[in-house]
């Protein structure tokens, strides 16, 4: 049985709810301004960004949805779990909420997922926020590429579709500069109770290996259309990707771009270490738009 609601302590943001092609679109839309949308990995949800929506929706206004068949979103019976299909998604909501002017936080596959439809309309993205992610083909890093075939090896994803292994991860030695209270960690339990989500985590995360040609043409618009684009790379400084030098090779690539590795972080910075991804964010953000009057409060 698929979550119904998000604990309100941890979540205190009003509900909201897009009809996409038989599928019922969870979404949160927090406060004025600049439009930050955020678009979450596949072992996750819009619930992964709430202590940095609670704190950047006092400058900014926050837009973060659940994708179909995690979170609080349900997906139609026709709805085949894939990156286009994340693609169609992102691409209608953001048409049905005439969003057309956004930074985007980029993660794992609901960020390549919505990075396709800027590569439709490139004119929507002002900037782009990449934290924990690859806009290389992942055949250009064969270590990579041997992790991810494990994760959907057939072995792994018994394990993991029996035990929770990807969770059980993520809320453990996943986090490091902070613990995760046991509310934090029943709420992502409760999000991957079922086999059905598990195997579309594995399965989503696998198709990394296997898109290619969507990788590549990524990786051309970072190098041409978006190249002048500014760019805000997060990532943690123990991250697998940060050791395979990914996040640098960003950073040299892109003309208009910051890094910041987060000390003692690996893969969910937005999870160890949101306080530090806010001010990031925010101090970056008011250099691009000095208009804005930011109020810099972290708890």
């Amino acid at each position: 049985m698929q979550i119904t609601n998000y604990n309100r302590d941890l979540y205190p943001f009003r509900s909201h709810w897009m009809r996409i092609d038989h599928n019922d679109i969870h979404f949160v839309d927090e406060g004025q301004g600049q439009t930050i949308l955020f678009c979450h990995p596949p072992i996750a949800s819009s619930f992964m960004y709430r202590n940095m929506i609670r704190h950047l929706s006092k400058n900014f206004r926050c837009v973060a949805l659940d994708f179909p068949g995690f979170g609080l979103s349900r997906a139609g019976p026709a709805y085949i779990q894939s990156i286009d299909s994340q693609a169609w998604i992102v691409e209608h909501f953001l048409k049905r909420l005439q969003l057309e002017s956004v930074y985007l936080v980029m993660q794992e596959i609901g960020g390549h997922a919505a990075m396709s439809v800027f590569l439709k309309y490139p004119h929507w993205l002002q900037g782009v926020i990449l934290t924990d992610t690859i806009i290389f083909p992942v055949s250009q890093y064969p270590k990579l590429l041997r992790m991810l075939n494990i994760v959907n090896s057939k072995i792994f994803n018994l394990i993991n579709s029996n035990f929770n292994l990807l969770i059980k991860i993520l809320t453990t030695s996943g986090v490091k500069k902070r613990r995760m209270t046991r509310e934090e960690k029943d709420t992502y339990k409760a999000m991957f109770n079922n086999k059905e989500t598990r195997r579309a985590s594995t399965s989503l995360l696998h198709q990394l290996a296997e898109n290619e040609q969507l990788l590549s043409r990524i990786q051309n618009a970072f190098e041409t259309v978006f190249n002048n684009k500014p760019a805000l790379l997060i990532y943690g400084e123990n991250d697998s990707l940060t050791k395979l030098k990914i996040p640098q090779r960003i950073h040299s690539l892109m003309r208009s771009s910051e890094l910041h590795l987060i000390p003692g972080e690996e893969h969910f910075p937005h999870e160890g270490a949101p306080d530090e991804m806010n001010e990031i964010i925010t101090n970056w953000l008011k250099k691009l738009t000095p208009e804005i009057k930011v109020q810099l409060q972290f708890e």
